[in-house]
């Protein structure tokens, strides 16, 4: 109601601004700008910022409904081998069946009764991937949103991914190394916190089965799920209008959800302990009324650390000469000595080096902030003189190269 209302009081003021009668008579005389027309014009563009976020937002539901009429995929019966190479790595199978499991028991998803399955409009396939550096779930299962099926449309296709609204990488880092006292956290199962319309939760359906033993049954993820295009933006989206809701509650918890999040995790900090700590009940307190729950807290203050549970606390990994580290926004942060490392390791010895391992090497090295952008340019000039020599990806370099 309070929406339809703006946009019908917002209406009237764009056919003022665009047709009053001052603008008209400036465009008869072909005149410079008056301060008027200056005036009008500014006001356009104030007008047109403050509709932006809605306009998406209606493109993106119109787009989502639309996608009923255009894909309708049916997946085909499951062959014999389809969980074949699941049963060569019973170890790999049994993680995969957890995930999935998980899924369900938390509500995530959901089983679609046999009467139902006409309703069911799009499948997405799903994999595994493994990541040696989490310090909770090492496989996680990944949907794939983009896979065409036998319609050559993909699900990806009819969505629109939405506008970026949260801050740049570079400038949530930058921002990050201004506090003395110094905090970060993560959302657990971000995506998955926020509930799909039951018509929506149809274009996101799978198939599964524990074992070949088993009947392969047909499920419906309810919630947004990694994988497809607006997944991060509708959860940001989520978060910003529940900051919207609660600033009144949490007022220093909403500033901090609107600017000091990227994605799921928050990097932030504060002055003092006692501010960091006032950020941290604040966000937490926040987060919790709409179903987020922050864990993984890290902080370079040992006051901070003390307040928080054992069970909440980030869990450290650890360089090979003993160095403590955890991951933010994909860098390496030593927390106790409140740095940025950089590992890297050394490229394997190969009888035939080439173009492309020395590409490859490069591309290996994360620094969003350029802070070791010397060191890097060091091995891009040698790129530079080994892509002058007009050599094939895989073409083994001359005496020259190898021993520059």
């Amino acid at each position: 109601m309070v929406q339809r209302s703006q946009k019908e009081d917002q209406a009237p003021l764009r056919r003022i601004l665009v047709e009053g009668p001052g603008v008209r008579e400036e465009k008869k005389r072909g005149g410079g700008s008056s301060p008027l027309k200056t005036t009008a014009l500014h006001c356009q563009t104030v007008q047109r910022e403050l509709v932006t976020a809605e306009v998406h937002m209606d493109e993106l539901v119109v787009a989502f409904g639309k996608l009923r009429a255009v894909v309708k995929v049916w997946s085909q019966p499951p062959k014999k081998n389809w969980s074949n190479k699941l049963e060569r790595k019973p170890e790999v199978r049994a993680q995969y069946s957890a995930f999935i499991r998980e899924y369900l028991n938390l509500n995530h998803m959901s089983v679609v009764p046999r009467d139902s399955i006409n309703l069911c409009k799009y499948f997405l396939t799903h994999h595994c991937v493994f990541k040696e550096d989490s310090t909770t779930t090492k496989l996680r299962v990944v949907f794939d949103g983009s896979a065409k099926p036998s319609s050559g449309h993909s699900l990806n296709e009819v969505l629109m991914a939405g506008p970026t609204i949260q801050q740049k990488l570079f400038n949530t880092l930058l921002q990050f190394r201004t506090f003395p006292v110094a905090l970060t956290g993560d959302i657990c199962k971000m995506y998955r916190c926020v509930r799909v319309a039951e018509p929506d939760s149809y274009l996101q359906c799978i198939l599964w089965r524990d074992s070949p033993d088993q009947e392969v049954q047909v499920f419906k993820l309810d919630t947004v799920t990694y994988g497809t295009k607006p997944a991060s933006f509708l959860s940001v989206r989520t978060m910003h209008q529940l900051a919207s809701d609660e600033k009144s509650t949490f007022p220093i918890g909403s500033k901090i959800t609107l600017w000091d999040f990227y994605v799921d995790d928050l990097i932030t900090g504060g002055q003092s302990t006692q501010e960091v700590l006032e950020i941290m009940s604040q966000t937490k307190g926040l987060l919790a009324r709409g179903g987020f729950k922050l864990r993984k807290w890290c902080s370079n203050e040992r006051g901070v650390l003390e307040q928080i549970p054992d069970s909440e606390k980030e869990t450290l990994l650890k360089f090979d000469d003993g160095r403590d580290f955890t991951k933010t926004l994909g860098l390496a942060w030593d927390p106790a000595a409140d740095v940025f490392c950089f590992s890297f390791s050394p490229m394997q010895l190969s009888p035939k080096p080439c173009k492309r391992l020395v590409l490859s090497t490069i591309a290996r090295v994360y620094d969003p902030l350029g802070l070791i952008g010397p060191v890097v340019a060091k091995a891009k000039i040698f790129l530079q003189q080994v892509w002058r020599e007009k050599l094939e990806w895989d073409e083994s370099f001359p005496e020259a190269l190898n021993t520059s």
